[in-house]
């Protein structure tokens, strides 16, 4: 009796992993076809990861460096970064939106709803170490805002994440309903 549990657990996860395995062919597959259909957007994905390593770059090296007395380097930084990820999100809007218009791809729209996480914590932040509104460094906010970066962190992972495990139940669904025609 025991073998015939475990064969059973082993059966049920060698299937789901051979759906995993089909859906990231149908994927790459789908993609694949989508730069075929647009040569302009095949390098996207790498110019959207050259702007977030840049960015965070610029971030890092203008919150270490001492560009002048009186100015808030931590303000700098959280600037740069912040703009960086607007772009990287405008990118990746540009792409997802042809994505989810042709194939009913959910990938980058995740990635555009993720990453909005992070310029609203760093205007949050920005507000709080700018000074410019004194009562407001002072508020309930801006003692939250560390709490918030979790948050946004978070947000960030979960959406696409939770995106890709829809566009996985939408392919086993449609497989389903293909195997049954």
């Amino acid at each position: 009796m025991g073998w015939r549990t475990r064969r059973g657990v082993d059966g049920l996860r060698r299937s789901l992993v051979q759906k995993w395995r089909d859906y990231r062919f149908h994927v790459d597959t789908r993609r694949y076809e989508f730069d075929l259909r647009h040569p302009r957007l095949r390098w996207m994905p790498l110019l959207i990861a050259f702007t977030f390593v840049a960015t965070t770059a610029t971030g890092i090296v203008l919150n270490a460096a001492s560009v002048s007395p009186g100015i808030n380097h931590y303000l700098l930084g959280l600037v740069a970064v912040s703009c960086g990820m607007v772009a990287v999100e405008v990118m990746a809007g540009l792409i997802g939106r042809k994505l989810w218009r042709e194939d009913r791809d959910l990938r980058y729209i995740g990635v555009v709803v993720g990453f909005a996480s992070l310029p609203v914590w760093g205007s949050i932040e920005a507000t709080c170490v700018s000074y410019l509104i004194p009562d407001f460094s002072r508020s309930g906010v801006c003692r939250a805002s560390p709490g918030l970066s979790w948050v946004a962190v978070a947000w960030l992972i979960a959406i696409p994440l939770l995106l890709a495990l829809v566009d996985f139940r939408w392919f086993l669904a449609s497989r389903a309903k293909g195997s049954a025609n």
